[in-house]
């Protein structure tokens, strides 16, 4: 599940994200953008990353990605030791950014 995808379908269970990522794993990809380390408030969809993490049984030759928006989101991404690699945002101005 790509994050924007996430994002447009409202409120997922954790569960069923959960289960596609499973499937995805299944299916044979090795790179998968899974979730993002953002504020709760901002994309309530993602807020349940770090348990999505927890439950998924990950390969060693699968990569997790995560998104990062900033600090708050870095330890947020540090806690499921699921996340293998992030990608960090660069916000051009700081409205972007609140």
């Amino acid at each position: 599940m790509s994050r924007d995808a996430g994002k447009a379908q409202g409120q997922i269970p954790a569960e069923l994200k959960t289960n596609y990522l499973q499937a995805v794993i299944s299916a044979g990809f090795k790179h998968i953008d899974a979730v993002s380390f953002v504020s709760p408030n901002a994309v309530p969809q993602m807020a349940d990353s770090e348990e999505v993490l927890k439950e998924l049984d990950v390969p060693g030759d699968v990569e997790i990605i995560g998104i990062v928006v900033n600090e708050k989101g870095a330890q947020r991404r540090l806690r499921p030791r699921r996340c293998v690699r992030s990608f960090s945002v660069l916000h051009l101005a700081d409205v972007f950014a609140e």
